[in-house]
């Protein structure tokens, strides 16, 4: 079950406790989003939520469409050995890491599954991301946050959802 929400007006304050609160995938959408949007863009942290909004994405995306999974890396640089030992080690653990997610989807025929990954804040990289492929849907898992940490740290799904141009999937933890 996904719950639709028309966010063709300035998202407020309900629709971020409709966001934040709701225990099934949350998709808003303005007035002209495709029914089956031909490239969708996926935040992928690897958690059981991104996952699932991944799975979830690869359903809705147009037949011989784009569904491409975008992990962002920490931007975070030192010089020390240590530091570029565990910098390579994460490299390399995110090849299997994307295998194991695309054999979990279920795209339609023909439907490109691309990976990317990219260094910076994690809203921030993927909102750039998305909006140079000019993408019609981004999708995100959400985790459940106190009131002080969405001070703190704030959302990803938070962020992504204010400023993103196009719709946005939630997909909550299970």
């Amino acid at each position: 079950e996904i719950h639709w929400r028309d966010w063709s007006s300035d998202v407020c304050s309900s629709d971020l406790a409709t966001l934040r609160e709701s225990r099934v995938p949350v998709l808003a959408v303005g007035p002209n989003f495709p029914a089956h949007p031909p490239h969708a863009v996926v935040g992928l942290d690897f958690s059981a939520a991104s996952v699932q909004a991944a799975r979830l994405a690869a359903r809705l995306v147009a037949p011989n469409g784009r569904l491409t999974l975008v992990h962002v890396r920490p931007r975070f640089e030192h010089p020390s050995e240590d530091w570029q030992a565990w910098d390579a080690d994460y490299g390399r653990s995110l090849p299997p890491l994307f295998d194991q997610v695309r054999a979990q989807l279920d795209p339609p025929d023909g439907v490109i599954v691309e990976t990317v990954t990219v260094r910076g804040d994690p809203a921030s990289s993927l909102l750039s991301f998305a909006q140079q492929a000019q993408c019609d849907l981004i999708a995100v898992g959400t985790q459940r946050h106190s009131f002080l940490e969405r001070l703190v740290v704030g959302s990803v799904a938070t962020r992504v959802l204010r400023t993103a141009r196009c719709g946005v999937l939630a997909v909550p933890s299970a």
